[in-house]
Parts: C-alpha cells; structure tokens; sequence
C-alpha cells in the first residue's frame, strides 16, 4: 500500500486554509511614481521572533541581509531601478524577500509630499484570479499620471491574462479588449492608462500560476472634484479570499473616506450596515462609489473586495493629509498578533491604527503590551464588532489578541501627504472547496483543514456514517467508486456555520509519458509535453523550485539555468499518475577566442591570419568566407559566427588595427662616380613623422644638412665633389614605437664615400 501525499496530488487543504499575511517569501515592485526615479522605496520588516533574511532585487544585482530582534522592524532602502517604469513593456526588477522565519512585509514609496505605503502578501497568499481596484488619473497642464497596475511573477513562464481592460493604454490596447503576455520569475509588466479619465477599477487579470498585482495611481485626487493628490499603491488581493462581511472603521481626525465596493460575480447585492443604511445591486467588474463618515459593515450575498480612500486635504475638514488607498480585509480574516510600522518618512506628523475586533474581546487585546485603550465603537445595528482608532508614535507597534483576533489598519498623515496600509489578515481562500476532489484506489488520502480547534468545530460526515471532530483525518478506500463526504466548520468567535459537501471520486492510478528527453542549445525554446489523460489537470516540478500546472510547457531562452529533470504528473479525479520525467540537458555556451594580437601592419610581406579557437564544425566570416581561418589584408572589425559540434552557435568579433611603427634604414656606404648605382646617400624610413638629417667630415665641418621624409645626399658641394673617406651622420626621428608609444630620438654613425 502507497500512502499517496497530498502535497504531490496538489491537494493539500492545510495549504488552503493555513495562509496569512506572514510568510518567508515575497514578491513585489514599485509603481511608477509622480516623480519617476526620484522616489525614495523602502521594505519594512516585521517579526515576532527573531530572524534573519535577505532583500534582494535580481535583476538589477542588489542585495542586503538584514536581522531581526523579536517584535522589530527592519527598515531596508532599495534602489531606484526597484521602481517600474513605462506601459506594457517587460522589466526584470521585481524585489524578492526571503527569511529563515515568518515576517510581516510592508512596503512605502515617498517623494516631495507624495507618498504611499502597501502590504506585501507572501508567496503563499498569492492567487491566479484577480480584479484591478485603482483610481482615475490627473491631468497637469500636459502631463498625464494615470491609473495604472504592475504584474509580478514569481514562476517562470507565468501566463497572465488581461480581460477586457477598463482603459485605454499608454501602448495602444483599447478599453474592452483582452490580450496576453508571459513572464518569468522576477519580471514585473506594468500597464498604464493612456488618458487622466482611464481607470482600470474592474478590470481582470488572471494567471496559471500564483502572481502578484498591485495597483494604483501615479498621482491624482480623491474625489476628483477635490484639491491636493498624492500617489496610489496598493497589492490585490487575489478573488478567493474576498468575503461577504467586511467591516470599515473611517479614518480618524476627518470628515469621513471615499469607498469603493467591487463585485466579482454577477448579481450581487450589497447593503450597508450603518447610520446610513444603503444597497447596490452589481455585476462582475462593476463597483459603487460613495463617501461615508461612520463606521459600517458591508454584508454582501457573493465575495466583494472594498477600498477605503483618505481624500484630499481640501475636503477632508483636517488641515494635514492626502489620498491614500487601502484595501479592506473580510472580518472572517482576523489574526492574532499583527506588528506594523507606523512611518515617519517624508514629513508625517500624524500617525493612527484603527483596530476592528469582535464586541467582549476587548479586554483580551493588546497593544506593545498594554491594555487596549478605549473609546470602542460599535459597528452596524447588531453592534458583533467594535473599533477603536490609536494615535500613536512613529515606529514598530504589536498587537495581540488571545480571543478571536483582530484587524489593524495603519495611516498616517503629514502637510499634502498621507500613507495608509492594511496591517495584515489570514488571507485564507474562503471561497474555495476544502474537500479534495477524489484520489486512488488503496491510497491514503489526508483530509486536512489545518484550522485552530480552538476556535473552529469540525465534523466530518463520510459514506459509511462515521463522523470525526479532528483537524486532520485519513482514510483509505479499497473500492473504486463515488463517496459522498461532509465538513462542517463552525466558527466559535463568528458564530457561523459553513457546511462542504464533495463526491469523492475513487480511480485506479494511471499512467503517463512525456516528451523524449531533450539536448538543446543556449537560447532555444525546450518543448515538453505529457500524454493526454481525458478529464486530468497535470503538474510540473524541475529543478531550481520549477513548477507549472499545464499539459505542455514551453520553456523559452533557456540556459544551464533550465538544466536537469523535469517530473510531469496528471491528476484525474484527485488521483495522481505515475509521475514522468523528461531529462533536458543544456549544452555550455560555446565561445570563440581570438589571438591577443590585433595589430596588422599593411606594408609587411607577411600577411596577417585570424585563427579563431576552438575548433568548430562551421564557420561563417563576416565578409562571405566558410574556412576556419581568415587571411586579413586591411584593418577593420572582422565577425564571425560559428557552429559546434552540438549545433550550438557562438558568435564573436575582433577589431584589427592598421598601424605601422616607425622603422629606418641608414646606408654605411655609397659610391657617387655617376655608374647609376649607389650614386646617392639615402636614408630610407617608413611612418616616421619627423626626420632631420646632418653630414660632417673628419674635421667636424658640416656638409649637408636636411630635413623630410626622404633626403639624399650626392657627396657634391658648390665648388666640386668631396673627397673619398669616412663621414660622420646625425639623423633626428620622430615616430611611433611597436606598442604605438611616440618617441623621439638622434642616432649617429659611419658613412664612407668610395670614389
């Protein structure tokens, strides 16, 4: 008997409910500012125990470790290459966060009175499924800062779809239409409205496989009949962890907050539990917009995702502060212990957290240790929530819950500027079946919710009558067939019962094959494929932490990087396949080697030859030639493109230079008796930029003297020849050395004159 894991199957249910705003890894990026790469971005990292970690940026080659102390922040500044920049173009500058043990991640961007900070999700928390929560843009003059959103992948060949966009884009994509584009790990896309009324609110995004988005604004006004703008920034959270209830407490010290709610799925309906009692009827991608100054409790009959925006001072009835954007978490989604920062940077005065929890807990909460201060207000007319809003000083503040949890919202206010950012929740998938789907004939198959029994009662019900309350329960099933299973999960704190049911489908174990295993060149595309399996989804793991949930994959550019096993399983009806591999091998990157002399001298006999190496099967000369040597007869820049032996090429290039030093010749002798044969003293020199040439007799008198490049003495003065005998030559050159350094020099010597 085989004891079928869950993680291999895909189907681990603690993996659905277990997630939160804490993790130890993260992906994230920037958008593009008001003031493009001048903003200053900093990661705040939170923990209650200690911790080390290490915040990098890839693609630009940045780095820093950081330590934690319990319940501390670290504070960590990235460059400014970390910002995205433009529409619709593919950037590799997504920030990666990683730590040995959980931490909370917050991110802020802040220049000149516009500022912003967000959550950042872990990997974990990350969904497939999206919809766009932004802002209209702003016009100044003839300068656009429009709405705008950034996809991060975190998995190679990540296909990311945009469904009907609400906007026209800066690159020509019209509002309604749809189109794709594939990331790899670490590549950010970032997509910007073309015009200042563009607002990508409702817009889809979805993926095959886990990304991350984030959404917002460059810089504009809420409302946008209201003075003063500030930047926007804010992550998505991905569809299956929207909820049905969620409590919105107004920001302290002004006259009330902008909201928006957006629907996800036709007719959905939503009233307002408040002073002010409202309803909206929507479909998917269509969102409300209302202002409201109270507390309330947005109850809705299908998932709905809330933003709460801070307007601009010029409305807001407080002389400090600015838009601001944060979204709200679903009172489902309450945590424990949440640490946040509460920012000082650029010039915030005003630091607040609103703190949301349920009505008796309120002596079991605590902030950095010390009772929870009142006042508390309730929410909605049944008062089951309360809320308080904490002035507060800069820096780290931790609170805890040891009754039902708590959400915390964190904001702050300074002259034209404010941040805001949500302080953390469970983010687990509320929305999603917690039964598995099924698995194989004399498998065990783990049900596992992974929720706290403190807090949750759990009764599974399975075919044969048999109930269990456990957290985690294992069966083994000897038949194939269907079996109808039940879980009911009875939140104690929420009061609130929700009831699964599933027909668990029992297959025999199949299998599968895949694509012959493959020997590809740097560069190329590697193809792989698993067999079609009626009815099955597949999953792919290969090296480096690979993982894809497709039939066929196509791995693009790929380099050793990409090198090792690849294991293809398919699962139907929950039951996985024997796992198959397909083994892709990476040929190195040939490379073409030139000799270190690159100087050619075009008056020399010899002639110069390029003989590239190693040896490889074929050659292709920049100027036609296929030999594996060059004869060069001029200087010049000289490609070469080769194949080897794998069918790999390798492409290179060498730049010749024409340069000539300078060389003389002096004679020793010369005979001037007019026989037409050395009738003439000559000095013979190449490249030489200056000679001077001068003749003595045995007495030291001058007898010719002269200056170019060419000069000849005939042994003859104004009144007849001179007599035969040894004289003495001074020759002055100025010229260029063999490694081309100049000089200048005088040489002497002996000449006889033989009559």
């Amino acid at each position: 008997m085989r004891i079928l894991l869950c993680l291999v199957c895909g189907l681990m249910i603690n993996g659905l409910f277990g997630q939160s705003s804490e993790g130890t890894d993260f992906w994230f990026t920037f958008l593009q500012h008001r003031d493009a790469m001048q903003a200053r971005m900093v990661a705040m990292v939170s923990a209650r125990e200690a911790t080390t970690g290490t915040l990098s940026v890839p693609g630009l080659g940045f780095s820093e470790d950081f330590t934690l102390a319990a319940n501390s922040v670290a504070l960590i500044n990235l460059p400014p290459g970390a910002e995205s920049i433009g529409s619709e173009v593919v950037t590799r500058n997504a920030a990666h966060l990683t730590s040995s043990g959980t931490v909370s991640l917050y991110i802020h961007q802040y220049f000149g009175l516009r500022s912003e900070a967000s959550i950042v999700l872990p990997s974990p928390a990350l969904g497939r499924d999206y919809y766009l929560m932004t802002y209209v843009g702003y016009q100044d003059g003839d300068r656009i800062f429009p709405s705008e959103f950034a996809v991060v992948a975190r998995e190679d060949d990540t296909r990311i779809e945009i469904i009907n966009a609400t906007a026209d884009t800066e690159n020509g994509h019209r509002s309604g239409s749809s189109w794709t584009v594939t990331l790899n790990r670490g590549e950010v896309y970032q997509v910007r409205a073309q015009k200042a009324q563009g607002d990508f609110t409702g817009t889809r995004i979805r993926g095959d496989k886990p990304f991350a988005l984030f959404g917002g604004n460059a810089w504009t006004q809420v409302p946008g009949t209201c003075g003063y703008r500030d930047n926007l920034l804010e992550q998505m959270y991905p569809m299956e962890s929207w909820g049905t209830e969620v409590a919105a407490v107004p920001s302290a010290q002004v006259n009330g907050n902008l909201y928006r709610i957006l629907a996800g799925t036709d007719g959905t309906v939503i009233r307002i539990d408040g002073r002010f009692p409202r309803a909206y009827w929507l479909d998917a991608g269509e969102f409300a917009e209302f202002e409201y100054s109270d507390g309330f409790i947005a109850t809705s009959n299908y998932p709905i995702l809330v933003a709460q925006f801070n307007k601009g001072t010029q409305c807001s009835a407080h002389d400090l502060g600015d838009p601001s954007m944060v979204l709200l978490n679903s009172v489902r989604q309450t945590l424990d212990t949440i640490t946040v920062y509460n920012s000082g940077f650029e010039a915030i005065t005003e630091n607040y957290i609103n703190v949301i929890l349920q009505a008796g807990d309120e002596l079991n909460t605590r902030i950095d240790g010390r009772d929870l201060p009142g006042p508390f207000t309730a929410l909605g007319a049944e008062g089951r929530f309360v809320y308080t809003q904490l002035r507060v000083e800069e820096g780290s503040h931790t609170i805890t819950s040891s009754g039902c949890g708590t959400i915390v919202t964190a904001y702050g206010y300074g002259f034209a500027e404010s941040y805001a950012y949500g302080g953390g929740a469970a983010f687990r998938p509320i929305n999603a079946n917690p039964i598995v789907e099924g698995g194989c004939l004399n498998d065990t198959i783990f049900f596992d919710t992974g929720l706290d029994t403190s807090r949750f009662e759990l009764q599974w019900t399975f075919h044969d009558g048999t109930v269990s309350e456990h957290s985690r329960v294992s069966r083994i099933y000897d038949t194939l067939g269907s079996y109808p299973v039940e879980l009911i999960v009875h939140d104690l704190c929420l009061d609130r019962r929700d009831t699964s049911t599933q027909d668990l489908q029992i297959t025999l174990r199949q299998a599968i094959s895949t694509t012959p295993d493959l020997s590809l060149c740097p560069g190329e595309v590697a193809n792989l494929s698993a067999t079609d399996l009626p009815g099955a989804r597949y999953r792919w793991s290969g090296p480096r932490g690979f993982v894809a949930e497709t039939q066929s994959l196509a791995i693009t550019n790929i380099s050793d990087h990409n090198a090792g096993t690849y294991a293809a399983v398919g699962i139907v009806s929950g039951c996985a396949t024997f796992p198959a591999e397909v083994k892709l091998d990476v040929h190195p990157v040939p490379e073409i080697s030139f000799s270190s002399d690159t100087v050619f001298c075009p008056r020399e006999d010899a002639l110069m030859t390029l003989d590239p190496e190693p040896a490889f099967a074929e050659y292709r000369w920049s100027d036609g030639n296929t030999g594996s040597q060059l004869v060069v007869t001029e200087g010049g820049t000289y490609g070469l493109t080769a194949t080897d032996g794998n069918g790999c090429e390798a492409e290179g290039e060498v730049t010749i230079s024409a340069f000539c030093p300078t060389a003389v010749y002096v004679p020793t002798a010369f005979s001037p008796n007019g026989d037409g044969i050395n009738d003439a003293f000559e000095v013979y020199a190449y490249d030489a930029a200056f000679l001077e040439l001068r003749i003595f007799d045995r007495w030291g008198k001058l007898v010719f003297e002269g200056q170019g490049s060419s000069m000849s003495w005939d042994g003859l003065d104004r009144s007849g020849p001179y007599a035969p005998g040894y004289y003495v030559y001074t020759l002055e050159v100025h010229g260029e050395r063999d490694n081309g350094i100049p000089f200048q020099e005088v040489r002497s010597g002996q000449l006889l004159l033989v009559r």
